[in-house]
């Protein structure tokens, strides 16, 4: 058995993200993950997070492939309403 404990979850460990886009995002208290709205956007607009980074304010849940419809719905619900149609 391999209990995989001990992780952390760290914002600045996104080197795709530019490091002024990391800075600008508000982090939960005590904590390197993004703090996130009910429908897993950042402090930054239009910067959504999900997966293991979402897990601090949503629930371990969301570390696995399980949690995926949940947030994939609120994030598409989200979207739905603050993208134009053209």
């Amino acid at each position: 058995m391999l209990a995989a404990t001990g992780y952390r979850i760290d914002l600045d460990a996104l080197p795709f993200l530019a490091p002024r886009l990391r800075e600008a995002v508000a982090c939960v208290p005590g904590s390197k993950a993004p703090r996130l709205s009910g429908a897993f956007e950042s402090s930054v607009g239009g910067l959504y997070f999900t997966g293991s980074l979402a897990a601090p304010m949503f629930g371990p849940m969301l570390r696995f492939v399980a949690g995926t419809a949940f947030a994939a719905r609120r994030i598409t619900a989200r979207l739905a309403r603050t993208v134009p149609v053209r």
